[in-house]
């Protein structure tokens, strides 16, 4: 025999104000739960990769010859196309101790286990980050369009688990990190702010700056058109 189904509004007003109040103490602790996961959700892309004793020489001779064959092509004026993985990205983050020793305080005390990935012409990039006592999740997904003298934003996406995060917002975090980010923080301040920064970087190993032509990322790897621009020929002109 089925139990009928009684409204609400048939119970005694005490009752009513007791199942009201149930209820409300119940959606409570529903909207804590929610709001907990979503701000410990790690996404499936981020996949930290560790450095292991027997690695660490492999490391360095793999970064040589990442920075000799970029150094190579940048002593001469003909555009080239540089690509590099993610997964060379993510080695080289986790072994930067070992690379160079001073490297290791780059990285703030309450930034773990950096990782980026590289999908759909998209960079992804993301961290566990220690936010007032807890550990959580911080990731930014970029898509970013080369023009001939500017990289715009085409697609900003910052979050802390799957907690939307403004702009505005995420400058003020930015700025917490001091000196991590001083020497950097007029590119992230101009890209934050206007969504586009001058395509134009000073390379110091050679007579030449440089140029983004092209910029796209498929099934893990990033390829960069890089132009070459002459010194030389800009003081001639000035």
């Amino acid at each position: 025999m089925e139990t009928p189904f009684i409204p609400i509004n048939k119970f005694p007003m005490k009752t009513k104000t007791k199942i009201i109040i149930l209820s409300g103490i119940v959606a409570f602790f529903a909207l804590l739960i929610v709001g907990y996961f979503a701000l410990v959700y790690v996404p499936e892309w981020y996949q930290p990769t560790y450095v292991s004793i027997t690695e660490q020489q492999k490391l360095r001779d793999d970064f040589t010859a990442i920075t000799t064959t970029f150094n190579n092509r940048m002593q001469h004026p003909e555009t080239f196309e540089f690509a590099i993985t993610d997964t060379q990205i993510n080695k080289l983050i986790a072994g930067l101790e070992y690379i160079d020793p001073g490297l290791k305080g780059i990285i703030p005390s309450n930034v773990e286990t950096p990782a980026v990935k590289f999908e759909d012409d998209y960079f992804k990039a993301g961290a566990i980050v220690e936010q007032d006592g807890k550990k959580v999740f911080a990731g930014v997904q970029i898509k970013i369009l080369a023009l001939d003298n500017w990289l715009i934003l085409e697609d900003f996406d910052a979050r802390i688990g799957m907690v939307p995060i403004p702009r505005d917002t995420l400058k003020k975090r930015l700025a917490k990190f001091g000196d991590h980010l001083e020497k950097y923080w007029p590119v992230f301040d101009r890209i934050l702010t206007d969504g586009q920064f001058p395509n134009r970087f000073r390379y110091p190993n050679s007579n030449y700056d440089f140029k983004v032509k092209d910029l796209r990322s498929y099934k893990g790897t990033l390829y960069i058109t890089i132009e070459p621009i002459s010194r030389q020929s800009d003081s001639a002109h000035r």
